[in-house]
């Protein structure tokens, strides 16, 4: 039976309304905004600071402000000099600073790279590892202070050859007197108000300042007593390096199953961190370090194209160190087979195939926390760990392995 006009009618009005004509817009997956201030490096309250104290020298050159026959060029201009030299110092001390954390933060990792004392690691260890981790922070690093050297060079823009010459060609053009003690002070607080300026619009925190922000937070614990670490903190850094480097994004996997398995593996480094730094009573050993997290990180061993061998990487990781991440991850490279690999890491193996056992029982969509929690309960007191290698070993070997990349 074909539907009446009416009907027909009132059908078209339903799908005008079920099927709005922004369908663009209504699918989706993001609201785009352009936030300014996103972000502000402690650079700039120093900087501020220090430039407010470029008046006390004024006081006593106020005599040189103005062309005499008594007062050389370059004495004229020692205002503009002084407070460049306060903005110089300035930005050294926050260079010195900076490096200071980065060698807190990555010397252990790059002593791994290198097979040096972390406090034998320097600049150029550094700059030459091959974590993309370390080489991101360094890139950063030397830009940014060659960016802030060069926008406080204005203040010494006198004293450039040829400049004295071009000033007094543009105060014949524009009838003006132009060259005065504090003209060199005018273009460099000129030069720092646009930088400041161009990072109200485009800043945005680098990796290396949210790793110093988390470390502090929840590590060293100023101004935060009782904060732990949580998947979604490790997830963040991981995001924040991957925009501008060659780690691939785990954002894709939003709304998918494998999303819940990425969270389980952050969730479980979050875990491993808290118990290492006592930001909980520990359960296990727990040997996984941050220096551990960033190791796995710069090297590509987190990879949201496969989640489980990153698992695998970060339970040899604590259970064994970063040296045998790196054969583990070579031999699988070469082709040599999961199960084979594995037998050489019987406490990891062990923990996977309790982990599969307690997945079989639970609902997935609830078992990420609980399932950490039962592994722990299962676990030894860490005074009995070299007695539970040793049965954990032979209990390995006596059965396959289960798991897969």
């Amino acid at each position: 039976m074909e539907p009446s006009a009416h009907d027909q009618k009132k059908k078209n009005q339903y799908q005008e309304i079920a099927h709005p004509d922004d369908i663009a817009i209504q699918s989706s997956n993001t609201i785009p905004l352009r936030p300014l201030d996103q972000f502000r490096s402690s650079y700039w309250s120093g900087a501020v600071a220090a430039l407010g104290l470029r008046y006390l020298p004024k006081i006593f050159s106020r005599n040189f402000f103005k062309t005499q026959a008594d007062v050389s060029y370059n004495q004229q201009h020692a205002y503009s000099a002084v407070t460049g030299s306060i903005l110089m110092g300035m930005t050294g001390f926050y260079a010195n600073k900076t490096y200071s954390d980065i060698k807190a933060i990555f010397s252990e990792a790059v002593g791994w790279e290198m097979g040096k004392d972390p406090e034998n690691i320097g600049f150029m260890d550094l700059w030459n590892s091959k974590n993309s981790m370390v080489q991101q922070t360094m890139r950063n690093y030397v830009w940014f202070n060659l960016r802030r050297v060069g926008v406080n060079m204005a203040f010494f823009l006198p004293f450039m050859p040829g400049f004295k010459q071009g000033v007094e060609g543009l105060e014949k053009g524009f009838s003006t007197k132009i060259n005065d003690g504090e003209l060199g002070v005018d273009l460099g607080v000129s030069a720092n108000a646009a930088y400041l300026l161009s990072d109200v619009l485009n800043r945005k925190q680098t990796p290396f300042e949210a790793l110093q922000s988390l470390i502090n937070a929840k590590i060293n614990h100023l101004e935060h007593f009782s904060d732990r670490f949580v998947g979604t903190d490790l997830l963040n850094i991981y995001e924040r390096h991957a925009v501008h480097d060659k780690n691939e994004s785990f954002l894709s996997l939003r709304g998918t199953e494998k999303w819940d398995e990425a969270m389980e593996l952050f969730d479980r480094m979050a875990e491993l961190l808290n118990e290492k730094y006592r930001n909980e009573v520990p359960h296990e050993e727990a040997r996984f370090g941050f220096s551990k997290f960033i190791h796995l990180l710069g090297t590509q061993k987190i990879d949201p194209d496969h989640i489980k061998l990153s698992r695998i990487y970060v339970e040899i990781a604590n259970q064994y160190g970063v040296k045998e991440v790196d054969i583990a991850a070579e031999q699988i490279a070469q082709g040599k087979s999961l199960e084979k690999v594995m037998a050489r890491y019987p406490l990891v193996a062990q923990a996977a195939v309790t982990a599969a056992e307690i997945a079989e029982k639970e609902n997935p969509a609830e078992a990420r926390t609980p399932a950490h929690a039962k592994i722990i309960e299962k676990k030894q007191p860490v005074e009995s760990h070299a007695e539970r290698y040793a049965a954990q070993s032979q209990e390995a070997h006596a059965q396959p392995s289960t798991l897969s990349i």
